[in-house]
C-alpha cells in the first residue's frame, strides 16, 4: 500500500500545475515552479509536466482580462497561448532541456498509439535523462473542445503512458476537505484517502477549487484519481502556493491529500490477451525481450496489444508488444542487426518487449 514514505522513493513522476497558479503577466510563477522542477530532475528522478495555461496565456497576449466564451474561441486562444507557454517554460527552467508532447484522446485509447507515445517518452529520457517533458492536449484541433476531460485527466492519462509511480496535482486548495471550507469553517483537511473511501470523497468535493482560469474543480481531480488507479498510481493533490511544495511532498511530509491506489495485480493483467509468444532458453526475466529471443508466435495481434509470454522454464508473463505478429513471425530468432536491416531505421523500434512493459 502506498504511504508517504513510499512515495518519497518515487522515481518517475508526473506533475500537473493548474492554470490559476500560472496566470500572470510576469515570469514569477514559472520561475518558482522551474526551481522546484529543476531540483527534482537533479535528484535523479524522471519528470513529466502537464502545464495548464495555454488559453490563459493566449487571453493575456491578446489583451483579454477574462476568458471569452465559446469552444472555437478557446481553441483559437490556445493556438496563440501555446507557444507563449512553452517559451516561458523553456526560458525559466534553462539549462534543463524541455520537450513538448501533444496528446489526443486517440493517442491514449488506441493501443498502437499508446505504445508509440510510451516508447517515444522512454527514448527521450534515454537520449537525455534530465529532459523535462511537457505534455499538453492538442487543444487547437480537439474535436470535443478543451476537455480531455481536462488537464487533471490528461495528467492521469500521461502518468499511465509515462509509467509513472506518482502523480502530483497542484491546485489552489490544500487538498480534500471534509466539507467545502468556503462554506463550512469547521471543515478539516483529509490527508489520506484509501480506495474504499474514494466514493465517499465525491460528496466532499462540492465546488472546491473553482476559479475563473481553469476548467476543472475538485470533482475532476477525483476523476483523475480513478484514471491513475487503473495503473495503480498513487496521487497527491496539494496547494501549489508554497515555494517548496514539490520537495515537501517528495520528502514524505504530510501535505495535501494522498490518494492510495488499490492493491492487486499489475495493471497489465487487466488487458485482454491477443496472442502468445514462446522464448528461447537463455531469455532472462526482468530484461528486455528481443525478437531474437522469440522462437514461436501464435495469434494475430497489433503493436501495443497485450501478448502472453512463455519463458523456456515454464514461467508465464504478459506484456505490450512493440511489433505486430506478422513482423515477429517473419523475423523471430534473428539477431538485432538482421532485424534492423530487414525493417529499416523507421520500422525498427528496439526490443519486442521492454522490461517496463511486461510482468510475470
Amino acid at each position: 500500500m502506498a504511504t508517504r514514505d513510499s512515495i518519497s522513493r518515487s522515481r518517475r513522476i508526473v506533475v500537473k500545475i493548474g492554470s490559476a497558479l500560472l496566470h500572470s503577466t510576469s515570469d514569477a510563477p514559472f520561475l518558482k515552479f522551474s526551481n522546484q522542477l529543476s531540483a527534482v530532475v537533479e535528484s535523479g528522478r524522471r519528470v513529466a509536466l502537464v502545464s495548464s495555461g495555454a488559453v490563459s496565456q493566449g487571453s493575456t497576449a491578446l489583451g483579454f482580462d477574462t476568458k471569452p466564451a465559446g469552444m472555437a474561441v478557446s481553441q483559437a486562444l490556445a493556438s496563440v497561448g501555446q507557444p507563449h507557454l512553452m517559451h516561458r517554460w523553456t526560458r525559466c527552467i534553462a539549462p534543463v532541456s524541455v520537450a513538448q508532447f501533444l496528446l489526443s484522446r486517440y493517442d491514449i485509447t488506441n493501443q498502437t498509439s499508446f505504445m508509440s507515445a510510451r516508447r517515444a517518452l522512454r527514448a527521450l529520457h534515454e537520449l537525455d535523462e534530465d529532459t523535462l517533458c511537457i505534455g499538453n492536449e492538442n487543444d487547437t484541433v480537439a474535436a470535443e473542445g478543451l476537455k480531455f476531460g481536462d488537464n487533471d485527466n490528461l495528467a492521469a492519462q500521461l502518468a499511465k503512458v509515462f509509467g509513472a509511480d506518482l502523480l502530483i496535482i497542484l491546485t489552489q486548495v490544500d487538498g480534500l476537505y471534509t466539507a467545502n471550507p468556503e462554506k463550512d469553517p469547521s471543515a478539516s483537511i483529509i490527508h489520506t484517502v484509501l480506495p474504499a473511501e474514494l466514493d465517499k470523497a465525491d460528496g466532499m468535493a462540492d465546488g472546491a477549487g473553482a476559479n475563473g482560469q481553469g476548467v476543472g474543480g475538485f470533482e475532476t481531480k477525483l476523476q483523475a484519481v480513478r484514471v491513475a488507479f487503473e495503473h495503480k498510481i498513487p496521487v497527491v493533490v496539494a496547494n501549489g502556493a508554497p515555494r517548496d511544495i514539490l520537495q515537501r511532498i517528495l520528502q514524505g511530509e504530510e501535505v495535501g491529500t494522498l490518494f492510495v491506489p488499490p492493491n492487486g495485480q499489475n495493471w497489465l493483467h487487466d488487458f485482454p490477451v491477443s496472442g502468445k509468444v514462446w522464448l528461447r532458453v537463455g531469455a532472462l526475466m526482468g530484461k528486455n525481450i528481443h525478437i531474437e529471443d522469440i522462437v514461436k508466435v501464435e495469434g494475430q495481434f497489433r503493436r501495443g496489444d497485450c501478448v502472453e509470454i512463455h519463458f523456456a522454464d515454464g514461467i508465464t508473463g504478459r506484456g505490450l508488444t512493440g511489433y505486430k505478429s506478422l513482423v515477429l513471425e517473419q523475423l523471430k530468432g534473428q539477431a538485432e542487426n538482421a532485424v534492423l536491416n530487414a525493417l529499416g531505421p523507421k520500422g525498427w523500434d528496439g526490443p519486442a518487449f521492454h522490461n517496463d512493459d511486461y510482468t510475470l
